[in-house]
């Protein structure tokens, strides 16, 4: 290898350990360096020590094990440090504070403990740090960002941090990320968070938050900025996010997704939401919203998810004017009348508009009042992954094709009027049957949604079996393939 090499990318080139088993490697001039997306097993290989000049270290998407070596806080030079989706374990060495070149560090998805080093407080070239997805405790205080002035994306999702940071703790960042879910941040909202003018990212799903979201004046206008706003799973025990949407959300115009599931919000969707033009994926599920399903969401391009409210009426025939539409979740509500015949128009469910599977459907209209006849034109809705139209008032026979005999029976039961493939031909269907079904079923609606977002991603059928013992039993991980989703679905937006 010639000693003047600056940089070596050999990322995806299916690497493994006896590729790297290197007892000394003369290109001590490097200053790139990137194996990831390979598969290594090992832990990190110390001749890495030798390459003093290193400004950039990734090692990202391979099965690395054991500990972080401190040698790498002897790297004065490296700018980034990519260690995530490894299988490293134990704590953040201390000496990392010594890097002070570095901008960025990801340790993200892995198995590394203890807590947040103080000495990261002193990287004040630090822009990014990622080191959610692990099992940190312990507090976070002011002093873990003393000298933070140039950090722009924090992530530390997933752990068990506790913020302990003063009311009155104004930080001298201005980030444009905070993805900080599953951590320890309430009661109230953090009022640290209202310094940051510059943020388009938020996250605080299932931080522990408890207040009425009218009562504090200060939230909406604060939100304003945000692009992708997360509120979901915010309770302590019976407490949850409470209130109504205040109309002023309509002024929201940047919001992408807006995700407030499983709180205590009630009354109706605001009109004003039909401002919110960039919007794509709302998810305003398990909550106790009233009324009728809205007319005026025809510019969401992706995900409606209104299960689990109270919501009344029809459905309205605005649904079919969402053409791209890939999630249709209106379970659990109190819903009548028939289903629209006008589905065909939605024709992400009928073509997969983008290559190799990347994205697929999901409909789900389950514990309903919904009657009348299965419409024959879901027969052409080819890219459905998941379907489930079972307690509800249905009759006649299930349309033939070869998407909707796909489904198993559980998708239709709970029908007393309707037959035809894939239910049983003599089926007699009494209420005692089913006895429990509810409680089965919404386990695996969970499932399967969460399993949707990933599969978006990744292609579904691979995705399915390559995720299933993980995902079924850990949220927490899953919810993190909808970031994931999140940010794929803007690359592939921008194609479209």
């Amino acid at each position: 290898m010639p000693p003047s090499l600056i940089e070596l990318r050999l990322s995806g080139c299916s690497l493994n350990d006896d590729n790297l088993s290197l007892g000394y490697v003369n290109f001590t001039s490097l200053e790139v360096f990137d194996i990831s997306n390979n598969s290594l097993h090992s832990e990190i290989p110390n001749w890495l020590s030798n390459l003093q000049y290193l400004r950039s270290l990734i090692l990202r998407n391979n099965q690395l094990k054991g500990l972080i070596p401190k040698w790498i806080g002897q790297l004065n030079h490296l700018e980034q440090l990519d260690l995530s989706n490894n299988m490293l374990f134990g704590p953040i060495p201390s000496i990392f504070g010594s890097l002070s070149s570095l901008k960025s560090l990801d340790a993200s998805f892995n198995r590394l403990n203890g807590s947040l080093p103080r000495d990261i407080g002193k990287l004040s070239k630090l822009e990014v740090l990622s080191i959610g997805y692990n099992s940190f405790s312990g507090i976070v205080s002011e002093q873990s960002f003393t000298n933070l002035s140039n950090l722009k994306s924090l992530s530390l999702d997933s752990s068990d941090f506790i913020f302990n940071l003063g009311s009155h703790w104004h930080p001298h960042f201005q980030l444009e990320k905070i993805s900080i879910s599953y951590c320890k941040l309430g009661p109230e909202f953090p009022s640290w968070l209202y310094s940051q003018k510059s943020l388009s990212y938020l996250d605080v799903s299932s931080s522990g938050l408890s207040f009425n979201i009218n009562e504090d004046l200060n939230f909406w206008s604060f939100v304003a900025q945000i692009d992708n706003l997360f509120l979901s799973h915010n309770s302590i025990r019976s407490n949850n996010l409470s209130g109504e949407i205040p109309h002023s959300i309509g002024s929201l115009n940047k919001l992408q997704t807006f995700r407030v599931r499983n709180n205590s919000l009630f009354g109706n969707v605001p009109f004003s939401l039909k401002s919110c033009k960039s919007l794509w994926y709302l998810d305003l599920g398990l909550n106790e919203f009233t009324g009728n399903i809205p007319t005026w969401l025809s510019h969401l391009s992706m995900a409606l998810l209104l299960r689990s409210n109270k919501f009344s009426g029809t459905i309205p025939l605005h649904i079919c004017e969402l053409s791209s539409l890939l999630v249709l979740d209106l379970a659990d509500n109190g819903l009548s009348g028939p289903i629209p015949k006008c589905l065909h128009n939605i024709t992400t469910m009928i073509t997969n508009t983008v290559d190799e599977g990347l994205f697929t459907s999901y409909f789900h209209l389950s514990r309903n009042q919904l009657s009348g006849e299965i419409p024959q034109s879901m027969s052409n809705l080819s890219f459905l992954s998941f379907l489930n139209l079972s307690c509800n008032h249905f009759s006649g026979e299930i349309p033939l094709g070869t998407q909707l005999q796909s489904f198993d029976a559980v998708s239709y039961i709970g029908n007393p009027q309707l037959y035809g493939d894939p239910l049983p031909k003599k089926c007699k269907q009494e209420g005692t049957r089913y006895h429990g079904f509810k409680s089965v079923q919404d386990k695996d609606d969970s499932d399967f949604m969460s399993l949707f977002e990933m599969g978006m991603g990744f292609g579904f059928a691979s995705a399915f079996w390559a995720v299933l013992g993980i995902f079924l039993f850990v949220r927490r991980w899953r919810d993190a393939y909808f970031r994931a989703l999140q940010n794929l679905y803007l690359k592939a937006k921008r194609l479209w």
